[in-house]
């Protein structure tokens, strides 16, 4: 038998068994079984308890919306008011002179040198008292009474100052 006949036969022996299953009787209700048994129901009309269990499986999961969280707070403590001290009123004293800053901002230094800490930033025009002169650094001292140093050709006009008479070295 060649392999064609062979296929022929296979399938007009499967398709007999398949006529023949169809010529069986049976009933028309389906049975589907249920955890509780067997339970007969009608293809066309599927069980309540079905339906429910099968909503509930795939419905989206209910969110809760967000709850306002409430953070723990002590009552702010009352504090007398911090004030600053009032400035050091400036003294003219006959060591100082008056005179200006030129017309750029300068930086009050902590001590006469460019490595000292800057106190503050002197405004273009500000009006200073003027006191020693340490190698070409100009002691300054503010209208609120900060002092510090400057150097002197920052100054309007270089100002004068008065000489240091204490620490001046006279060379022989």
């Amino acid at each position: 038998m060649s392999n064609s006949s062979r296929i022929i036969a296979i399938v007009t022996v499967l398709s007999a068994g398949l006529i023949g299953l169809t010529l069986i009787p049976g009933s028309t209700t389906a049975e589907i079984a249920t955890a509780d048994g067997p339970a007969l129901s009608r293809l066309g009309a599927p069980s309540p308890v079905l339906l429910r269990t099968l909503d509930a499986e795939l419905a989206p999961p209910k969110v809760k919306p967000p709850q306002p969280v409430r953070v723990a707070t002590s009552a702010p403590t009352r504090s007398a008011p911090v004030t600053p001290p009032p400035p050091a009123p400036v003294v003219d004293s006959p060591q100082l002179r008056h005179g200006r800053i030129g017309p750029v901002a300068v930086n009050l230094r902590a001590g006469p040198s460019s490595s000292s800490a800057v106190l503050s930033v002197l405004s273009p025009d500000e009006a200073v008292q003027v006191g020693d002169i340490t190698r070409g650094w100009v002691q300054v001292t503010r209208s609120d009474g900060t002092s510090g140093w400057a150097y002197k050709s920052y100054l309007a006009g270089s100002a004068p100052a008065a000489p240091r008479v204490a620490s001046a070295i006279r060379a022989p």
